[in-house]
């Protein structure tokens, strides 16, 4: 059997409001808003658990110059016919990036920052060579990181 979801687990430890009525002396009313209050945290449970399995949007790249579109999160760089300019889009706080060269013919991926932003503490650019991985994310004062 799976694992059960968050959801499912508190929804196990809810009474009914028969069983409520016989095990306290709260009002009807009471009763009814302690079942909504815990019905509306099952289905937040319900959203968390769903949030918990979103599947990452890649994308292959293998044009040059390309600029990152604010859904893509995994980004395969193929260098093989030839170097990729990657000009990251103005920063955003909390943006990732995983950038992958999946090339193996020796070109490079070229990261270039958008108008003053920084990338690694500077506005210059960096280079990915073949089968490097960069994680990055930006952050408002600091930049891509």
């Amino acid at each position: 059997m799976a694992d059960p979801t968050t959801a499912q687990r508190l929804r196990g430890l809810i009474l009914s409001a028969a069983e409520l009525q016989q095990l306290t002396d709260w009002p009807d009313a009471l009763i009814e808003d302690y079942l909504t209050i815990l019905e509306n945290l099952i289905l937040l449970a319900g959203e968390i658990d769903t949030k918990n399995n979103i599947i990452k949007n890649t994308i292959l790249v293998t044009t040059s110059p390309y600029v990152p579109l604010a859904t893509d999160e995994e980004l395969f760089i193929d260098t093989d016919v030839g170097p990729i300019s990657i000009t990251l889009p103005v920063g955003i706080d909390g943006t990732n990036y995983r950038m992958i060269n999946v090339g193996s013919s020796g070109n490079d991926v070229t990261l270039i920052p958008a108008l003053t932003d920084k990338l690694f503490g500077e506005n210059a650019n960096e280079r990915i060579a073949d089968s490097e991985v960069l994680l990055m994310t930006f952050e408002t004062t600091e930049g891509w990181y």
